[in-house]
């Protein structure tokens, strides 16, 4: 995803600029200015284990962490930064040979995992140098996703080419369940923050699919996006309600009860490529677009029931990135 929430509600985005910026989403104002990639940036996630610490992966086949503490790596170039947002780069860590598609920290101890177009997915410790904890087998295709369990230690799932989710003992390096569904390419993965039984994915055959992931059955299959999808997020105030975004230049929300679409917002102008939920103001949704822009919104009927109504307000449009932006991330 490449937008992102930190655990304590702040908005980070990455954009085909190579650049990572911070937001205010209260003013709508940039913190940071952070570069260090060489080319596009297409992913971003939190530590929610590390207050301030982010990672991203880039066209340059990269994966970099960012931190606001001392770091033995170089301070990169930032504007503004205020207390408690990452100003350093800390880590270069270039063990793939083909762009980096998707990086995801785990809840239970110091791991990141990446996803690339070399069809690999590796497992690093970033507390030790940033060396590779597994290498992860099963993909003989581009990996374009991956995410971490929040409740079930070291159980990751992957996806990418083909048409098969894997799900990965990292402890082990066994792949303990293939789900099989899809009929194109899987492009992003989200597990459900409420059970840990349940993962969601979106695919270029424009479906949306909710799995029991233990049991490898479907649970829930929606359509309704018009081209590819991009990205997914699980609304952690509302348990029934997830959100996706497409090359349809539309951002959607859907109850999982149901499979129903209950909200449609059309406020980009061009692809959107992320989406994802604050944690802390679980009615604040946001995502980013082809357009340059990332939007803020504010979602009616978060935690009110199956038949509550939607209504998607844009609320803030943040633009300083000058390319499109490919992923935004709330800190956990």
């Amino acid at each position: 995803n490449s937008v992102a929430y930190s655990p304590s509600g702040t908005l980070a985005s990455v954009s085909d600029d190579a650049a990572l910026i911070v937001w205010n989403t209260d003013t709508g104002e940039p913190l940071s200015v952070l570069t260090g990639h060489s080319a596009r940036v297409n992913t971003v996630a939190w530590a929610p284990m590390v207050e301030g610490m982010l990672a991203t992966g880039g066209l340059d086949s990269k994966v970099l962490v960012w931190t606001d503490g001392p770091s033995d790596g170089p301070v990169v170039s930032a504007v503004a930064p205020r207390g408690g947002q990452p100003d350093k780069m800390s880590r270069k860590i270039q063990q793939h040979t083909d762009l980096v598609s998707s990086v995801a920290f785990s809840r239970h101890d110091n791991a990141l995992a990446s996803g690339s177009y070399d069809a690999k997915v590796l497992v690093w410790d970033y507390d030790d140098g940033a060396s590779v904890r597994t290498e992860l087998s099963g993909h003989s295709d581009p990996v374009t996703c991956v995410a971490w369990n929040p409740q079930q230690a070291r159980i990751l799932a992957s996806g990418g080419g083909g048409d098969s989710i894997l799900v990965h003992n990292t402890e082990t390096s066994e792949v303990v369940a293939r789900l099989t569904g899809h009929e194109d390419w899987v492009k992003a993965l989200c597990w459900c923050p409420h059970d840990g039984r349940l993962l969601l994915s979106a695919s270029d055959d424009l479906s949306l699919i909710v799995w029991n992931a233990l049991e490898g059955s479907v649970q829930q299959r929606m359509q309704g996006h018009e081209d590819y999808l991009s990205a997914v997020a699980w609304c952690l105030g509302d348990d029934d309600l997830i959100a996706s975004a497409s090359s349809d230049r539309t951002v959607r929300l859907w109850r999982v009860s149901s499979g129903a679409q209950v909200a449609v917002a059309s406020d980009h102008s061009d692809e959107v490529r992320a989406v994802a939920w604050n944690p802390v103001k679980t009615a604040e949704l946001a995502s980013g677009a082809e357009d340059n822009f990332v939007l803020v919104y504010a979602v009616t009927g978060v935690g009110s029931g199956a038949e509550a109504a939607v209504q998607v307000t844009v609320k803030h449009r943040l633009q300083a990135h000058s390319g499109g932006v490919n992923s935004v991330a709330y800190s956990p």
